[in-house]
């Protein structure tokens, strides 16, 4: 919709009911702005975020747990990029700091070998990094081998909320076990939707570096013992030729 003062297009929903150019009321009457009940739309990217954040944040988890399919749906068909990233920053912090305090908790902690306190405040540039460290490597890989239909945005959607499974770090004992892999199973739901690719495909698309670092590994390590083996019969023949 256009502002009726200066004229600027505005989104469908504004948190302040007010033209973001001009200032000018658009709208007091928030019922026609609300898409609470529209079940397209995560819980997260609804107007409840701005009025109950924790519920919403609490629903959207407890979706992309127990109904991952759908979840991953709506994630692919949403635009809002803000709200996927701050999701991130949210879920994964806390399950850097839940994984810090178990670490420092359990009879094992070392200050050498585990996170300082002091590296603690950097958790949301490390997790934005990792975000689009891994947005833009899927969007390679995809690339590389001719699947990818998502774009980057929809990737980056996908990444960010695979963070849901950040929360499992709270999990003594198992969370740090738990938490990668639902994270890989995210990402591979999300990426199966985003680009309408099998979800085995998609795993194997995935992994592909490392089964071709592998294979190169195995068939070089082939060579060498072929050629070692070759070149021992060699030796061997020659000093049959000077006996004694």
């Amino acid at each position: 919709m256009n502002c009726k003062r200066c004229g600027s297009q505005i989104e469908s929903f504004c948190s302040s009911f007010c033209c973001p150019h001009c200032g000018t009321i658009i709208l007091q009457n928030r019922s026609k702005f609300d898409n609470t009940a529209d079940k397209s739309l995560l819980a997260w990217e609804t107007t409840e975020a701005f009025t109950n954040p924790l519920s919403s944040l609490i629903n959207t988890l407890s979706e992309s747990f127990f109904n991952t399919e759908s979840f991953f749906k709506k994630v692919t068909k949403g635009t809002t990029i803000k709200s996927a990233w701050l999701f991130a920053i949210i879920t994964g912090s806390f399950g850097i700091f839940a994984s810090f305090i178990w670490s420092f908790l359990s009879f094992n902690y070392t200050p050498d070998k585990t996170i300082p306190p002091s590296s603690l405040i950097l958790t949301p540039l490390i997790i934005t990094m990792q975000l689009f460290t891994v947005t833009f490597y899927c969007q390679l890989i995809f690339s590389f081998l001719r699947q990818n239909k998502s774009s980057m945005k929809s990737t980056f959607r996908i990444v960010s909320y695979s963070q849901s499974a950040m929360i499992l770090y709270a999990v003594p004992f198992l969370g740090s076990i738990l938490s990668p892999v639902l994270w890989f199973y995210m990402l591979v739901t999300g990426l199966h939707h985003a680009n309408s690719v099998g979800k085995l495909k998609t795993m194997l698309i995935l992994i592909f570096p490392v089964l071709f670092i592998v294979f190169i590994g195995i068939v070089a390590l082939s060579a060498f013992l072929a050629g070692n083996i070759f070149a021992n019969e060699q030796l061997t023949n020659f000093f049959d030729l000077f006996p004694g």
